[in-house]
């Protein structure tokens, strides 16, 4: 062989170690500050043979494209992007989400009925994981979950019947599918709002205006997980403020009740056997009504029942059985027509037609005729 050839091939082959020395070290850093950059990898959602990498705040997940394309066309356009950088072969898409409510949704997306949020089997979602799990799916516009999301809230603000609202947000008692409190109700105003759900608009409206102590909806709330204060957009905080308003004026009018059956054709004596003392039964709880200041009291639709049993204990406050139920029936008449006039109340053109209307009655936003 000539010396040349031989000196050539010694100089290449010479060459060849020094080069990958050079490249590969460089390639190995690279990608392990990129990967660094992913942050931590999420033992439930690494895949082997996933064919996209998720890289949110401080987490990420290997994931199928194949299953986020099918729930989400958002996620089917940012994949589609050929400008993706690569690790490991894997294309990666950055995204500003927090690394824990992208998990959550990538629970619901693989597991399905399987998951918290679609099985009814699993226990209430508390309305922090709610909030998380919705504001991250319509970003996304996954409808499956947002479906989800305006069930569960048409549970707990049922707008069919003022039979059916449970003031204490717990549909069906310990089976309410959704976990949440009246102060919640500010941050839920905007997630209602997103959704599309102006028919629950009002309830949720009633429910800020509710928190105690009352007014409390202008200052705003402090919600886990988020650091700044929530509070009500300003449209939303004058709605409930001439809401308050309005539904004190309302409770005013139901309170009357009292007065309004001691003298009231309903009590006559032929259907009343102990019609002086039932008139002063209806007089101390009217007295009761005052002490306990639900006069001005906002919740014109909230039941009753409860209070009233409490209040018929005290001497002389339990009328005859004929007028009790003559009360109750006339309290829930009074609940009856402020429900109807919630729309009305809180400036809600969606309050759901169908719905039995009061005998053009006004929202009263002055004291209305006994």
């Amino acid at each position: 062989m000539p010396a040349s050839t031989r000196s050539r091939r010694s100089t290449d082959d010479a060459d060849m170690p020094n080069k990958r020395r050079k490249v590969e070290p460089a390639e190995d850093v690279e990608n392990a500050l990129r990967d660094e950059s992913l942050g931590e990898r999420s033992e439930e959602f690494w895949f082997e043979d996933g064919s996209i990498i998720l890289a949110a705040q401080g987490m990420s997940f290997r994931v199928h494209k194949g299953v986020l394309a099918l729930r989400s066309d958002v996620f089917k356009t940012l994949l589609d992007d050929p400008s993706l950088e690569q690790l490991e072969g894997c294309p990666v898409l950055r995204v500003e989400d927090r690394g824990r409510d992208l998990r959550d949704l990538l629970h619901i997306m693989y597991n399905g009925g399987k998951s918290d949020w679609l099985s009814s089997s699993r226990p209430p979602i508390q309305y922090s994981a709610f909030r998380r799990v919705v504001d991250i799916a319509l970003k996304y516009n996954i409808e499956e979950v947002l479906s989800e999301a305006r069930y569960k809230l048409s549970r707990v603000f049922p707008t069919d019947s003022v039979e059916n609202w449970h003031n204490g947000l717990r549909a069906d008692d310990d089976d309410t599918p959704l976990v949440l409190c009246h102060a919640d109700c500010i941050d839920l105003v905007r997630i209602t709002r997103l959704l599309a759900m102006n028919s629950i608009l009002p309830l949720v409206l009633y429910a800020c205006c509710n928190i105690r102590p009352l007014g409390r909806f202008a200052h705003g709330v402090t919600l886990e997980g988020v650091s700044d204060p929530v509070t009500l957009a300003p449209n939303d905080l004058g709605l409930c403020l001439r809401g308050l308003n309005r539904l004190m004026l309302e409770s005013g009018r139901l309170m009357r009740v009292f007065q309004d059956l001691a003298f009231s054709s309903r009590a006559r004596s032929d259907q009343c056997a102990t019609l002086a003392q039932c008139r002063q039964a209806l007089q101390l709880l009217s007295l009761a009504a005052v002490d306990g200041g639900l006069y001005s009291d906002p919740s014109a639709i909230d039941f009753m029942d409860s209070w009233l049993d409490q209040q018929e204990k005290k001497p002389n406050a339990k009328p005859c059985q004929h007028c009790d139920t003559v009360l109750r029936d006339l309290i829930n008449e009074r609940r009856e027509q402020t429900w109807c006039k919630l729309g009305k109340i809180f400036e809600v053109a969606e309050w759901p037609a169908g719905q039995k209307k009061p005998a053009d009655e006004p929202v009263a936003d002055a004291p209305a005729a006994a």
